[in-house]
C-alpha cells in the first residue's frame, strides 16, 4: 500500500535532516485560503482581466514562475481587481491562496517586513504556530522553529528564505503580495519553481520586478467613460442615477472616472437617499473644495489621506517638484517648464519628475510630457498653498510665465520674423529670466512642432495670467498664439485669445497698445466672417492710431480693412484703402508693408477687370517680398499671381505659381492657405485637361478642410464630385 501525502512529506523532511527522527507526525494541514472578500460590485475591466488569465492559463505548463505585477496610482482599484479575477481563479490553484498586505502606503503603519510575511505564510503551509517566533526580526530562530538542526541554520537572511521557497516547490498555488513599497519588499517572497502564481501589486512602479524577475507589467487606469457610469450606476441604483443623468456625467467627470473617488461620492449620497445628486456634484466643482467632498470616515475612503501616504514617500526634491506643480494650469507639462518652476536645472527636474512618475502621481503622456489627474491636481494645489510661502509660490509662477512666454515668442518669431509690431522684450533674445529654462525652436519646423505640442499649455497659461493679473504677460502670449493659430485652422480659438488679449490691454490702460489690440480682434472676426463686428474694431483700432500718431498702425489698419471690403465684394473701397496703406508705408520707408499693400492693390486691379496692371503689381510686391526674405508675404503674393495668371488664360503659369506657394505655405504650417491653394491649383489643372490631377489636389484639399472643420470642405467636396463624373 503507497504511504498517503502526509507521511511522503514527513519521509521527505527526516531525509533532508530538516526533522528529528522524534518529531511526531501531524496530519497535513488544510490548503490555506487566504483571499479576502472581494468587491460585491466590481465593475469593468475586461480587457485587463482577460489579459491576467492569459498569463496563467496553463501555469502547470509554465516553464517559469509567473509574475504578474499590477501598478497604477492610488484609488483606481488595483486591489479589488486583483481580488476580483484570484476569486474567479480558485479553481486553478488546488494548493491554496496565500494573501498579505505589504502596507507598502500607510499612513497608520510601517510597511511589513518580508520576515513577517514569510512567518506567516510559513503558518499556513503547515508549520506549527508555536514554533514560529513572534518576532520577525529573529531570523537565526526561524528555521529552529521548522525543527532544523542548530548547526544547519543558514545565517544569510536568504538562506532563510530559501526554506519558504521548498516549501512550495511543486505546488500549485496562487500568492498575493498586496500594496507593495518596492521590488525588494517583495523579492524574498517569491517562489523559486513553476506552478505558482504571483501577483503583486503598488502604486509604484515596479521596473525592477520586470527587468530581473521577469514580472509582467499590468498599468491600470482611471475608468472608461462607460465604465465609470456603470460603476456609479450601480452604487447609486439604476434609478436614482436614471433620474439625474446629467448629475451623474458631472460627478465621473469631476471625480476623474477614479474608482476610489466614485465609491466615496457613491457612499456619501447612500448615506443621503434624500439629497439631490446635483448638489454633491456642486460639491465636487471647484479644486479648493474637490478634496473636501471626497473625505471619508476613516484613512482607506479619505482620498486626501490616500494620496499623503504616496507622497509621504517622496524624497525632498520630487515632494517640492510635486507641489510647486500646482501652481502649473496644465493639461501637461514638459521636463524643460517643471524645471523653470521648480528653479533647478533640467537634469534635476528629469530626476524628479521620473520620481513621481514611478510612483503614479504624475503620468508620463509621451516622451519627457507629463500630466496630473485631476483630483492629484486639486491635493498638489493643497500642498503648495500650505507647505510653500507666498514669496515662493510667487517666484515659482513668474518663472513658469516667464518660461512660457520667452518660449512662445521666440517660436512665433521663427515662423514669421516680418510680423508687425512685435510685442517687448524682443523675441529671441539672448537675455533669459534667473532659474527660467526657455525652449528655443531653431527653425521653422521646429518652432511649429512646438506650438502644436503646447498650444493647450499655452491657452492655459493665457486665461492663467489673466487671473493673476499679469495683463502683460497675457497680451504678449496672445500675440505668439496669434501667429500659429490662424495657420494651424483654429480661428475661434484666435479670436477668444485676440478677445482675452484685448480685455487685458484695457485693464492695462495703453491706448496705443489698445489700437493693436483692436486690429488683432478685427482680423480674427474676419476670417470667421463676423465682418461687421470686425469693422467695427478696425474703425476703433484707426481712431487711436491715427490719434497716437503711429503712422504704421494707421497703414495696417487700413489695409486690414480694405481686406474686409475685398472679402464682402466691396472691391473699390478695398482698392482705396490698399492705396491708402502704400502711400502711408512708402511714406515712411516700411519695404515689407510697402510689398504688402502691393500685394493688395494688385489682387484689387485684378478683380476689378484690371489683370494685367494687377499682375505688374503683384510681381512688384513679389521682387520687394524676395528681397526683404518675407516667407509668409511671399506666399500670399504667389496666391494672388496664380489666380491672375488663370485669368489672363496662362494656366501654366498659374500651376507654377501654385506650386511655389503651396511649398511656402506647407513649410510655414499654414494649412488653411494650403487648402486654398490646392483648390485654386486644381481649377489651373483643370484647365490644361488634367483632370486626374486636379481631383487629386481637390482630395488633398478635402482632406485638409475636414480636418481643419471648415465649412469650405462642402464647396471642395461637390467640386470633387463633379470632376470625376467628367472622367
Amino acid at each position: 500500500m503507497q504511504p498517503g501525502p502526509a507521511v511522503q512529506q514527513v519521509h521527505r523532511r527526516i531525509l533532508a535532516g530538516e526533522l528529528p527522527l522524534d518529531e511526531p507526525v501531524r496530519p497535513a494541514p488544510p490548503a490555506p485560503r487566504q483571499l479576502p472578500a472581494g468587491a460585491g460590485s466590481f465593475t469593468g475591466r475586461a480587457d485587463i482581466l482577460a489579459r491576467m488569465n492569459g498569463f496563467v492559463s496553463d501555469t502547470t505548463k509554465a516553464a517559469d514562475l509567473v509574475i504578474l505585477a499590477i501598478a497604477g496610482p492610488a484609488g483606481v482599484g488595483k486591489t479589488a481587481l486583483t481580488l476580483h479575477w484570484a476569486h474567479r481563479a480558485v479553481d486553478r490553484f488546488g494548493d491554496g491562496q496565500l494573501y498579505a498586505d505589504l502596507r507598502g502606503f500607510d499612513l497608520a503603519n510601517p510597511p511589513i517586513a518580508p520576515g513577517e510575511v514569510l512567518n506567516g505564510f510559513l503558518s499556513a503551509l503547515g508549520v506549527s504556530p508555536a514554533r514560529i517566533p513572534t518576532d520577525p526580526e529573529v531570523l537565526n530562530g526561524f528555521l529552529s522553529a521548522l525543527g532544523v538542526s542548530p548547526a544547519r541554520i543558514p545565517t544569510d537572511p536568504q538562506a532563510q528564505a530559501a526554506l519558504y521557497r521548498s516549501r512550495l516547490a511543486g505546488r500549485r498555488m496562487l500568492i498575493v503580495l498586496d500594496n507593495s513599497r518596492d521590488a525588494d519588499q517583495v523579492r524574498p517572497l517569491l517562489p523559486g519553481t513553476p506552478g505558482c502564481v504571483v501577483v503583486v501589486t503598488s502604486r509604484n512602479e515596479p521596473t525592477g520586478l520586470v527587468a530581473y524577475d521577469g514580472a509582467q507589467l499590468l498599468t491600470l487606469d482611471v475608468m472608461p467613460p462607460d465604465e465609470a457610469h456603470q460603476l456609479l450606476s450601480r452604487r447609486l441604483g439604476r434609478a436614482r442615477a436614471a433620474a439625474e443623468p446629467r448629475a451623474v456625467a458631472e460627478i465621473i467627470d469631476r471625480c476623474g472616472r477614479l474608482p476610489l473617488a466614485l465609491g466615496i461620492v457613491a457612499a456619501r449620497a447612500a448615506a443621503r437617499p434624500a439629497f439631490p445628486l446635483a448638489a454633491l456634484a456642486a460639491e465636487l466643482a471647484e479644486p479648493p473644495h474637490r478634496l473636501d467632498a471626497l473625505a471619508g470616515g476613516d484613512l482607506a475612503t479619505d482620498l486626501r489621506a490616500v494620496f499623503a501616504c504616496s507622497y509621504r514617500t517622496l524624497t525632498a526634491r520630487a515632494a517640492r517638484m510635486f507641489r510647486l506643480l500646482g501652481l502649473h494650469p496644465g493639461p501637461e507639462v514638459s521636463t524643460a517648464a517643471a524645471a523653470s518652476i521648480a528653479g533647478v536645472t533640467a537634469a534635476q527636474a528629469r530626476v524628479a519628475l521620473a520620481e513621481l512618475s514611478r510612483l503614479h502621481l504624475l503620468t508620463e503622456n509621451t516622451q519627457a510630457r507629463y500630466a496630473f489627474h485631476d483630483l492629484l491636481r486639486a491635493y498638489a494645489m493643497e500642498l503648495v498653498e500650505a507647505e510653500e510661502r507666498a514669496p515662493e509660490r510667487a517666484d515659482a509662477t513668474g518663472r513658469m510665465f516667464d518660461h512660457y512666454l520667452h518660449s512662445a515668442l521666440t517660436a512665433s518669431h521663427q515662423l514669421n520674423p516680418h510680423r508687425p509690431h512685435p510685442p517687448r522684450p524682443q523675441p529671441g533674445g539672448s537675455e533669459r529670466p534667473v532659474g527660467v529654462t526657455p525652449e528655443n525652436p531653431g527653425d521653422t519646423g521646429q518652432a511649429l512642432a512646438w506650438l502644436a505640442t503646447e498650444r493647450q499649455v499655452l491657452k492655459a497659461a493665457l486665461s492663467a495670467a489673466v487671473d493673476a493679473g499679469l495683463d502683460e504677460h497675457a497680451v504678449q502670449l496672445a500675440w505668439a498664439l496669434g501667429g500659429y493659430l490662424p495657420r494651424s485652422g483654429r480661428l475661434n480659438e484666435w479670436a477668444e485669445t485676440r478677445l482675452v488679449a484685448l480685455r487685458a490691454v484695457e485693464r492695462l490702460g495703453d491706448r496705443l497698445e489698445l489700437a493693436w489690440a483692436h486690429r488683432g480682434l478685427a482680423r480674427a472676426y474676419r476670417e470667421l466672417g463676423r465682418f461687421e463686428d470686425a469693422h467695427e474694431h478696425l474703425c476703433q483700432a484707426l481712431a487711436l492710431f491715427i490719434e497716437f500718431g503711429d503712422r504704421a498702425g494707421e497703414a495696417h489698419g487700413h489695409l486690414s480693412l480694405g481686406q474686409i471690403y475685398e472679402m464682402r465684394g466691396d472691391l473699390a473701397p478695398a482698392h482705396t484703402q490698399a492705396l491708402r496703406a502704400l502711400a502711408i508705408f512708402r511714406g515712411i520707408a516700411d519695404v515689407n508693408g510697402e510689398a504688402i499693400a502691393l500685394n493688395a492693390v494688385g489682387w484689387c486691379q485684378a478683380r476689378l477687370g484690371e489683370p494685367d496692371a494687377g499682375l505688374v503689381t503683384c510681381e512688384e510686391a513679389l521682387t520687394l517680398q524676395q528681397r526683404t526674405g518675407d516667407r509668409y508675404g511671399k506666399a500670399s503674393t504667389l496666391d494672388s499671381l496664380s489666380v491672375i495668371h488663370e485669368q489672363l488664360g496662362d494656366p501654366v503659369r498659374a500651376i507654377d505659381r501654385c506650386r511655389r506657394a503651396l511649398s511656402l505655405h506647407r513649410e510655414g504650417g499654414d494649412r488653411l492657405c494650403e487648402a486654398e491653394t490646392l483648390v485654386q491649383l486644381s481649377r489651373s489643372q483643370r484647365t490644361l485637361g488634367d483632370v486626374d490631377a486636379a481631383a487629386r489636389s481637390l482630395e488633398e484639399a478635402v482632406t485638409i478642410l475636414d480636418d481643419l472643420d471648415r465649412p469650405e470642405a462642402d464647396d471642395a467636396r461637390l467640386a470633387l464630385r463633379e470632376l470625376r463624373t467628367r472622367r
